[in-house]
């Protein structure tokens, strides 16, 4: 993610990584990791790939998690379409 500065207008890169890593500095009790929020109407395409992309970025922040606290993730994905989907694909 690529984050403009509120101060100085510098761009600044934001990896989950490097986002896990900041909240741990910070002492938070509950961390968020990235989630990709595809319009509720997107393809089941789409829909499935922000799934995993969201997916990803969480088994990153797992890795490089280094406290107990618990990681948060807030998909909002309707997964009532996806599922009702993939049961009419399989």
């Amino acid at each position: 993610v690529i984050i403009k500065s509120h101060i100085d207008g510098k761009l600044n890169k934001l990896s989950p990584e490097l986002s896990i890593q900041i909240q741990e500095d910070l002492g938070s009790d509950i961390m968020m990791i990235f989630d990709d929020c595809p319009k509720p109407d997107a393809d089941y395409s789409l829909l499935l790939s922000s799934i995993n992309r969201t997916k990803v970025w969480a088994e990153k922040s797992k890795k490089i998690k280094k406290t107990e606290n618990l990681i948060l993730v807030l998909s909002k994905v309707e997964f009532t379409k996806v599922l009702e989907k993939y049961r009419q694909n399989t």
